[in-house]
C-alpha cells in the first residue's frame, strides 16, 4: 500500500491509524506512508514517479497455488480464479447493518491448484464458477476440478471459448490475464 497525504489535509492519518497499525505490524505487507508537512489536500504530482517505482517492485500473482478469501457480502464473491454464488443469507451483512449480530461468521472459500491440471475448491456457497486460463491449467491436457470433495473430470466447458474470453475482458478489463474458459458447478450446499 502506498499512502500519500498532506499535514493540513484534515485528520486523514488519525482516521486511518487503526488500519495503518494493522498493515505496519504484519510482516507480509509492504507499506509506504508519506505525509508532506505544510501541505493540504492535493494531487501530489511529485510523488507519481516514486509511486511507479514502488509499483515496479511488486508483481501480482494472478494464479497462486493456494488462496483463501472470506465474504459477508453478495458482491464480494470473486477471488483469483474462483467465483461464488448463492451465498447463504444467514452470513450476509450489508454495510449499513454493520457490525453483525453475534455468531454471524463470514463464508470461507479456498482454492488449490494441484499438479497435473487438478483444481480443488472448498466453499460454503451454493454455486461456484471456476475460471480457467493458461496461468492455472494446461488446455492440452485433461482438466479435473473438485468442488467440496466432488470430482469433475474434464468438464465440457473446460475448453477455451472465444465468447468467454471476450466477455471476461469486457467485464474485468484485464487484457493481460483474461480467462479462456469457465466451469460452473453446484456445490451441494443447502442454503439456509
Amino acid at each position: 500500500m502506498y499512502f500519500v497525504t498532506g499535514e493540513l489535509d484534515g485528520n486523514k492519518l488519525s482516521r486511518n491509524v487503526r488500519d495503518f497499525d494493522r498493515y505496519l505490524t504484519k510482516t507480509d505487507f509492504d507499506v509506504v506512508i508519506t505525509q508532506y508537512l505544510g501541505r493540504g489536500h492535493e494531487h501530489f504530482q511529485d510523488e507519481i514517479l516514486r509511486l511507479f517505482d514502488w509499483m515496479s517492485l511488486h508483481e501480482r500473482n494472478f494464479s497462486p497455488a493456494e488462496f483463501k478469501f472470506h465474504s459477508m457480502r453478495s458482491w464480494d464473491n470473486f477471488g483469483w480464479w474462483v467465483e461464488i454464488d448463492q451465498i447463504p443469507p444467514r452470513v450476509l451483512v450489508v454495510p449499513v447493518r454493520w457490525p453483525p449480530k453475534n455468531g454471524v461468521r463470514p463464508i470461507a472459500t479456498s482454492g488449490t491448484n494441484l499438479a497435473n491440471n487438478h483444481l480443488r475448491v472448498k466453499t460454503g456457497a451454493g454455486r461456484v464458477t471456476v475460471w480457467l486460463s493458461p496461468d492455472n491449467v494446461d488446455f492440452s491436457q485433461p482438466v479435473s476440478v473438485a468442488v467440496n470433495g466432488r470430482k469433475h473430470t474434464n468438464p465440457d466447458s473446460a475448453a477455451p471459448n472465444l465468447e468467454v474470453l471476450l466477455e471476461d475482458v469486457r467485464t474485468r478489463g484485464d487484457r493481460q490475464h483474461p480467462f479462456w474458459a469457465k466451469c460452473e458447478f453446484p456445490t451441494g450446499r443447502r442454503q439456509r
